[in-house]
Order: structure tokens, then sequence, then C-alpha cells
């Protein structure tokens, strides 16, 4: 965040209107306060446990090690955390302004029945190209007596019924 980041925050209406969240933005500035908390946590200690001899000061360096990195390690997974809540929550939120429309069951059926019936569809083989014959026979003549007409399948979308 630059300074002139900073002066817009504070002169525009962003702080006063609830439309934007501005948490994330200040999550940054929180973990660079931390930082800085941290270092002069570091320098103190450095100079108040060498104050009171050489070996408190050797000691006040583990310490600032075992502490100094613990406190880094503590801030950085603070500040993930709440980035991460932030992100689902602004996930949520874009979910919820947009909500799906309201469909009934009837209607999910028949959009169901209708993909059915193009998968159907596109799932039977072409026919392969017609010999010429010598003779034509008449579409509705049956073939012998124990075989019936070959009747054409009935999807939804593709073929009205026929007649019987």
């Amino acid at each position: 965040m630059t300074f002139d980041d900073l002066k817009k925050l504070a002169t525009s209406t962003l702080l006063f209107s609830l439309d934007r969240i501005i948490a994330p933005r200040l999550i940054t500035i929180l973990y660079l306060l931390g930082l800085a908390a941290i270092v002069l946590w570091t320098i103190s200690h450095l100079f108040a446990t060498f104050a009171f001899g050489f070996g408190a000061g050797l000691w006040g360096l583990l310490e600032i090690a075992v502490f100094g990195l613990l406190g880094f390690v503590v801030l950085r997974i603070v500040c993930e955390a709440l980035i991460v809540y932030f992100k689902a929550n602004e996930g949520v939120a874009t979910t919820a302004s947009h909500p799906r429309p309201s469909v009934s069951l009837i209607d999910e059926v028949r959009d169901a029945i209708e993909e059915l019936a193009d998968d159907d569809y596109e799932a039977e083989p072409a026919p392969a190209p017609a010999k010429p014959r010598a003779a034509a026979k008449p579409a509705a003549a049956k073939t012998p007596a124990t075989k019936t007409p070959a009747r054409p399948r009935r999807t939804a979308k593709r073929t009205p019924p026929t007649k019987s």
C-alpha cells in the first residue's frame, strides 16, 4: 500500500460505505506493523539483556532467535488465516448475490428428458447409404409373417408419434 492509497482511503467515502470490504487490504498493514513490533522487541531485548552482563546477553540472543521466530510464524499464520477467511466470505457473498432462478421440479424433469433425447439422438449411428434396387417395395409392406414391420424409435424431441 502506497501513501496515495492511504490518502484515498482516508479521504473517500470508502470508510463510511459498507459496499466493499476493506479488511483484506488492512491485513497488509497489520502484517507490516507486526513485523515492525517484532524488530523493535528484538532490538530492545538485545540491549536489555546485554545490560545485565555478557552471559545474560548470550541467553538473550537465544531468546530472540526462538521467540522472534515463533512470533514471526504466529503473525504470518494469523494474517494468512484472516486473508483466507475474507476470501471465502467474498466468494460466499458473490454466490449469495446471484441466486439461481427458481426452477420447478417439472422444469428440471423436462430439461433432463430433453438432454437424454439429445444424447440418444447423437449416439445413434448414421444409416448406411441405400443401394439401388431392381424393384421398389412399398414402405408399409410387411416382411414374412414371423416378423413385424420395423418401427422407428421415438424420443421426446426427434419424432412425432406414429399412428397405428
